[in-house]
């Protein structure tokens, strides 16, 4: 399901909703030596969101994408910047 206004105060539902993810082919993925394991944080002009990486060979090769009502603020082209999250192992 999407992040739609229907569906964001159901606690049945929330395992169901499409992740926060960006879509990209994996030559614009490795150039950025992302992985489809990598937690990234997507921001933009005043909003910043956790997500993951979705690899997709049938995608153009210079652009990544996020699928609409998935809690991206995102409703035209813009430019982005993604930041690779690495995790501090715990002693």
């Amino acid at each position: 399901y999407d992040h739609g206004q229907m569906l964001q105060d159901s606690d049945l539902l929330v395992n169901r909703l499409a992740p926060q993810a960006l879509m990209m082919h994996p030559k614009l993925a490795e150039s950025f030596s992302l992985s489809s394991f990598d937690r990234i944080i997507i921001s933009g002009q005043g909003w910043e969101i956790e997500g993951g990486v979705v690899l997709d060979e049938n995608l153009p090769e210079d652009v990544a994408l996020v699928a609409r009502s998935s809690g991206f603020p995102i409703h035209a082209p813009v430019f982005v910047q993604v930041q690779r999250l690495v995790l501090t192992p715990e002693v």
